[in-house]
């Protein structure tokens, strides 16, 4: 087994790794390991054969050296389920656990999970059946920490990265808590609190050249700081301390002379669209006024960016959160003044995303894409977490993991795109100094402008380039004419553009599946509109025909800086059109971002999109599986989804549950040409619903069918639930299991809770096809129809339910029993057996009430236990005896010519189609709740319901005609949704000038 280590020179020391040794193995034991001092010399007894692929281990002090990481590397076919991935995490945390490792790395060199052997969120038995825990390590934001961990020991750089990362791990983590400690970090919002009013004073209350200008003041210190700026081509400094030592009337023509136009130089514009990392500085060094003021911000810039000792803070040495942080806080101070909203998607929504889209398990040169980049927050910020190692230098060239390609159609954003790429390369840059020329091409490269013409970057008609796109488009109704006339000029424009949307988000939509790859996956936040309204039908046929739809998320109305529509994420994959999807649509609703939705946007605690990630992620591991694990997600079948739906799904959870969530239903916000529009859309698809209606099968009418009422209680045992299953008793007992407890609401299909079947009494359980009914509160005689696919009466655990007392069943009565009733009723007479009406009439009439109690109890031994008939029969005389019906060998002549019908056909249930049963008493039982005034319909006011029963010309029950009929009422119910929807959606629109 030493093979391994003596081939890698490992015997005696490991790769260096800082202070620490890797040894990259795989095929040597604990055993060995413990022979070379790599692993604790301890007795490893039935493991000692266990092998580890990685270890980094302390072997500063040999006596007590210390594992810091096991590494596990699996291939990716080993790791591409939840199965897969949790095998995976045991066997690591197992090796963790039996060498002391402060903590654990899973990764099949794509995706990388991070795990704390002393946690106990997840318990397991290991291949020796020994019960053990783990927990997964997060990131202080909440969500699993995935950064990259250097396979290398080559690259200095990522090897650094690691160690800064070892130690926030080995400071955060116990056996108490798995979340990374938030950093003590500079809060930029006292920086750009600072400057804000100076520049916006100077600025003439231009947010534009504002925020170009405070961004252009911080790239001048931050490559000050990376010893960028030292001196220029003349010789003459350019340092940010050499301008700010100036006098302050001679500091902003210094800088316009010797710093401006060298920081150009080191980072030339674009060809292709003339931007660089810095432009549209509002402050003229020809007044007198604006060279004090630029000396001032200098100033302030210094101020601030002093440690509580006094010494000054370097901007290369502040983590990368702040990069984001100071621009975000900056861009909301210009956002309060005029509409920036539209380039800024706030980071927590960012993130969920980038967590949603796999980006870290995309192959080497995938193109990742944002055709309305903004300041290209999507494509950065996985360089932060998820992909932190993407960008390299090698022979004087940058060089990235990736392709990343950032179009806007203004040049503004771009530019604050191009400065917010280089702080977060700020790394790359201090140890690479005089690259800056190769840094500028590959910026320019990633990001670029597309000003030339009204549609930006629409006018690229891409198709089959990208892998992942995520982006945040545009979404404007007003001038989309001018899109389009600008469209039509064009042969290939139109050719490409074929949807005829009727916002501008509708053109980006279509652009955005036309680019994508096939199994490209796309993450676009959206307006309501591609969602809600009539005229875009044609774009959701589109969405559908070429995609998968995986999820559509609803965020809270204002989740987005200065506007108030609506939005959702929509989560996407490109498909064959030959392929109908089946998969469900996940769905979420989101009420909280992490921060508060007012204009100061400060943060709060409360964040569903990490569940909502948690769960997303859940549900595309195993869609067929998957269980929403709270009410706030749901899944929704495909079907809902017809183009001429509206697929806005916070529409789809009830108003109850929105109460419980403390949910109100968003404003619809249109113009009058949307209104014109949807209104004529609207009575047109109305006009249709008559063709519909028309083609409801004529052959149901009630007049053409053999029909008998029923009472309810002639067709049904009915009961009503016991109150000792509250929810409650069951939680405090820990009784909860996986057995469904029915009560009276309707969310949940009825479930109040779960429950372990040990705790059900044997009377209480339920595994039959039947009905329940609500029997009090708001939805007091809803009927739901329980064991569809178990009409044999199997006892089966996964037909098993019980139900409380706000809760009754109705379960098919017996052919026997059902028939027999009717006898005693007198009113069956379609046996074809007149004399036994007859003599079940004669029976009622001639015995008193007793008497033909025992009667019945006979007549029904007669029918279950044929083996005894001549003994039943004759205790039958005996109790006719006593009644004054004396005719006993008739009578033995009627049972035993009625006996081979029982046995024919009373040997199961009365044939009846629940469905139809359903459908057909549930208007009038919500009609007894009204009787009642007290929504309450128990047993008691229930047993006297008839409804009609359809039957075939023997005068037996007609199943099939049953069905029939709750086909067409299905459809019927449908057609009636679908012409309410549409009244609806017009009944919520608001119209604003």
């Amino acid at each position: 087994m030493s093979e391994e280590l003596k081939a890698n020179n490992y015997t005696k020391k490991g790769d260096k790794f800082g202070e620490f040794e890797f040894f990259n193995i795989g095929k040597t034991n604990l055993s060995e390991l413990k022979k070379y001092k790599i692993v604790p010399n301890i007795d490893y007894a039935t493991y000692k054969n266990t092998m580890p692929d990685g270890l980094l281990v302390d072997r500063r002090n040999r006596k007590a050296l210390e594992v810091i990481t096991v590494i596990e590397f699996k291939n990716h076919n080993k790791f591409d389920t939840a199965i897969k991935r949790t095998q995976a995490f045991e066997q690591c945390s197992t090796y963790c656990q039996l060498v002391g490792a402060k903590f654990g790395i899973i990764t099949d060199t794509r995706e990388f999970y991070y795990l704390n052997p002393s946690g106990n969120d997840i318990t397991y038995l290991d291949e020796k059946n020994k019960e053990r825990s783990y927990s997964i390590i997060q990131n202080e934001d909440g969500y699993d920490l995935s950064v990259n961990f250097p396979i290398s020991v080559d690259d200095q750089i990522e090897v650094d990265k690691a160690l800064k990362l070892i130690q926030r791990i080995t400071n955060s983590i116990s056996d108490t808590s798995s979340k990374l400690k938030q950093e003590q970090k500079i809060n930029p919002k006292n920086l750009a609190k600072s400057v804000w009013q100076s520049i916006w004073l100077a600025s003439g209350e231009n947010p534009d050249k504002c925020l170009s200008t405070f961004i252009e003041i911080f790239i001048f210190r931050f490559l000050s700081d990376l010893e960028i700026l030292q001196e220029n081509e003349s010789g003459v400094s350019v340092t940010f301390e050499a301008v700010l030592k100036l006098d302050k009337n001679k500091s902003l023509k210094y800088y316009f002379n010797n710093v401006r136009s060298y920081v150009k130089e080191l980072f030339p514009e674009s060809d292709f669209d003339k931007t660089s990392i810095i432009n549209g500085f509002v402050l003229d060094p020809e007044i007198t006024e604006h060279n004090a003021l630029f000396s001032s911000i200098l100033s302030s810039f210094n101020k601030f960016l002093i440690d509580d000792k006094g010494n000054p803070i370097k901007l290369n040495n502040i983590e990368p959160e702040f990069k984001s942080k100071i621009y975000e806080d900056f861009l909301k101070k210009s956002i309060s003044q005029k509409n920036w909203g539209q380039f800024f998607t706030p980071r927590s929504i960012v993130k969920a995303i980038i967590e949603m889209s796999g980006i870290e398990s995309l192959s080497p040169n995938s193109v990742v894409g944002d055709p309305a980049c903004g300041v290209g927050g999507f494509l950065l910020e996985p360089t932060l977490s998820k992909r932190s190692s993407d960008y390299t230098i090698s022979n004087g060239k940058l060089n990235s993991k990736l392709i990343y390609l950032g179009d806007d159609r203004d040049p503004k954003v771009i530019i604050l795109a191009k400065a917010n790429m280089l702080i977060h390369l700020s790394d790359l840059l201090a140890n690479n100094r005089t690259i800056s020329r190769n840094i500028s091409k590959k910026i320019n490269e990633t990001f670029k402008s597309f000003h030339s013409s009204i549609l930006g970057s629409l006018t690229d008609c891409a198709t089959d380039k990208f892998d992942l796109i995520l982006s945040n488009p545009p979404y404007v109704t007003k001038g989309v004419t001018n899109y389009k006339d600008a469209i039509k000029e064009s042969g290939e424009l139109t050719d490409y553009y074929t949807v005829n949307g009727m916002g501008v988000e509708s053109f980006f939509m279509e652009k955005i599946i036309n680019s994508l790859k096939e199994n490209g996956k796309a993450f676009v936040i959206i307006p309501d509109g591609i969602l809600n309204r009539v005229h875009e039908n044609k774009l959701r046929g589109f969405i559908k025909k070429h995609c998968t739809i995986n999820a559509i998320i609803s965020l809270p109305i204002g989740a987005f800086y200065s506007t108030l529509k609506k939005t959702y994420i929509l989560a996407i994959s490109k498909k064959s059109t030959a392929i109908v999807q089946k998969d469900k649509v996940f769905s979420y609703l989101i009420s909280d971002i992490g921060e508060s939705l007012d204009v100061y946007r400060s943060p709060i605690e409360n964040n569903d999109l990490k569940d909502m990630v948690r769960q997303f992620k859940y549900f595309m591991a195993d869609k067929d599986t998957f269980e929403p694990l709270n009410i706030k997600c749901k899944t929704f079948d495909i079907s809902q989804f017809a183009n001429e739906n509206n697929w806005c799904v916070d529409k789809w959870w009830s108003r109850d549950e929105k109460v419980e969530l403390g949910i109100e239903d968003s404003i619809d916000i249109i113009d009058v040409e949307e209104f014109k529009d949807q209104t004529a859309a609207i009575a047109k698809k109305l006009t249709g619903f008559k063709t519909k209606i028309n083609a409801i099968n004529v052959d149901l009418k009630k007049e053409e069918l053999n029909i008998i009422p029923v009472k309810i209680s002639s067709l049904f045992n009915l009961k009503q639930g016991d109150s000792f299953y509250t929810q409650k008793r069951i939680r405090e007992n820990s009784w909860q299991g996986d057995i469904p407890v029915y009560s009276s609401n309707t969310k949940d299909n009825g479930v109040l809770i779960h429950i372990d079947e040990k705790h059900i009494k044997l009377k209480d359980k339920v595994y039959d096809y039947c009905l329940t009914w609500a029997v009090d509160g708001t939805s007091a005689g809803h009927l739901f129809v329980r064991n569809k696919k178990n009409k044999s009466r199997k006892i089966n655990k996964k037909y098993l339910f019980t139900f409380n007392n706000h809760c009754g069943v109705m379960i098919p009565k017996e052919k026997i029993e059902f028939y027999l009733d009717w006898y005693r009723q007198g009113v069956y007479v379609d046996l074809s057996l007149t004399e036994v009406y007859s003599f079940f009439v004669r029976l009622k009439e001639s015995c008193p009430k007793k008497s033909l109690t025992s009667i019945q109890k006979v007549l029904a031994d007669i029918f279950n236990d044929t083996l005894n008939l001549e003994q039943n029969l004759d205790e039958f005389k005996f109790q006719l005896a006593k009644c004054d019906f004396k005719n006993i060998e008739v009578t033995e002549k009627i049972i035993k010519k009625l006996l081979p019908i029982s046995t024919k056909f009373l040997v199961d249930r009365i044939d009846i189609d629940l469905e139809y049963v359903s459908r057909n008493a549930q208007p009038l039982l919500f009609q007894k709740t009204r009787s009642y005034r007290n929504h309450k319909v128990g047993t008691g006011q229930i047993v006297d319901v008839e409804i009609n029963i359809p039957t075939n010309e023997e005068g037996y029950f007609d199943s099939k005609k049953m069905k029939d009929i709750a086909a067409e009422q299905i459809k019927l119910e449908n057609i009636k949704n679908e012409m309410l929807k549409s009244l609806e959606s017009l009944s919520q629109l608001n119209v604003v000038i």
